[in-house]
């Protein structure tokens, strides 16, 4: 398949009308990319879309009335059957059921490592519905060698099947000016991203604060402060650590974040992949990541791992960046060690797969 392939390819635009997170963030670069590139695509999406902008550049088509699963399982097999079954792209996770010419990316398995983090619908929806449609898709997609080692253990789908789409980095995170909304000159700070989400795990974190015998370093967390930080005990160390929370930021403002961090640090206990690293990492800021499969396979050599659930070895890293021990590899091995991690090479790997296809 190339720029002159006359098939129309339709894109579940599901993500138009959610909030951007990772998996947002790879619907929207990668059909961003594939048009770059000349594919002739169609965004179909629910009514109730949140992101107008996006909607215009993708010259999307809203289909049906309702929303969420409903409008996914309901309005738009019908809508694509009328147009003679084709082939669709479906980038975050879950698909129409009913539907036999899918392609469906399958970020991670979380529910079912971490059930705990999950409301009880959404488990049994996600139990339900996921190994159906992978067994029935024409491909899978998923952005991880570890995601695609686990989905063919798991739901037992032939490996040749399963094709590695890595995210890359938003052209934003690859700038090096200082954005607009650069705070300055603040006192040198930790960046954690995730809030008080569970799989980002910055409960650990703020417990490691006392472990440090002085305060060289505040604490900057981009999420929201919520139920499972206890919040007496956050709001002594907010007192004493100096730790801030941002929310709702502007991505100009994660940059910068990210250009005058001294380090970033991403305890996660899973991840399909882990953007926020990729993307410091390229602002030349250093990294301590838990010691989990999947950062070991995207960032061995760029970064620092640690046992997150030991405060006192990340106490440790935090002395060393102290004494100035703890480096950033230089431009040129970060580039080559990740030149695979590029929405353009997941746009290559995403048209080799559907010619791979008969269908």
């Amino acid at each position: 398949m190339d720029s002159s392939t006359t098939a129309t390819i339709y894109i579940n635009g599901r993500f138009l009308t959610q909030a951007i997170t990772g998996v947002q963030r790879f619907a929207i670069e990668l059909t961003r990319t594939l048009k770059a590139k000349g594919i002739e695509l169609n965004v179909v999406c629910p009514q109730n879309v949140l992101h107008k902008d996006l909607f215009q550049e993708f010259d999307a088509i809203v289909v049906g009335h309702r929303h969420g699963h409903a409008w996914e399982q309901i309005h738009l097999v019908p809508y694509l059957k009328k147009r003679g079954n084709p082939l669709l792209l479906n980038l975050c996770n879950t698909a129409p059921i009913r539907y036999s010419k899918n392609i469906v990316c399958i970020h991670d398995l979380a529910f079912l490592h971490h059930p705990e983090w999950f409301k009880p619908l959404f488990k049994r929806y996600y139990n339900f519905l996921l190994p159906r449609i992978a067994k029935k898709s024409l491909a899978i997609w998923t952005v991880s060698k570890t995601v695609k080692k686990e989905i063919n253990a798991y739901y037992h789908i032939p490996i040749d099947n399963i094709h590695v789409l890595y995210n890359g980095v938003s052209e934003l995170f690859l700038s090096k000016q200082k954005p607009k909304d650069s705070e300055g000159n603040p006192r040198p700070y930790l960046l954690a991203i995730g809030g008080s989400n569970p799989r980002k795990n910055n409960v650990k974190l703020i417990e490691a604060l006392d472990y440090l015998d002085e305060h060289a370093f505040d604490l900057r967390i981009v999420g929201r402060a919520e139920s499972n930080f206890q919040k007496d005990q956050l709001e002594e160390k907010k007192r004493n650590y100096q730790i801030h929370f941002h929310e709702d930021i502007t991505d100009q403002l994660l940059l910068s974040l990210y250009q005058n961090a001294s380090a970033l640090i991403y305890l996660s206990k899973y991840e399909g992949f882990g953007i926020p690293p990729l993307e410091a990492l390229h602002q030349g800021c250093p990294l301590l990541l838990s010691d989990i499969p999947i950062f070991r396979e995207l960032y061995e050599g760029l970064a620092d791992f640690v046992d997150p659930e030991r405060p006192e070895q990340i106490n440790d890293f935090i002395q060393g960046l102290k004494a100035g021990k703890i480096q950033v590899p230089n431009s040129d091995v970060i580039k080559e060690k990740t030149k695979e991690f590029s929405y353009s090479a997941a746009a290559e790997n995403a048209i080799h797969a559907i010619q791979k296809l008969n269908y």
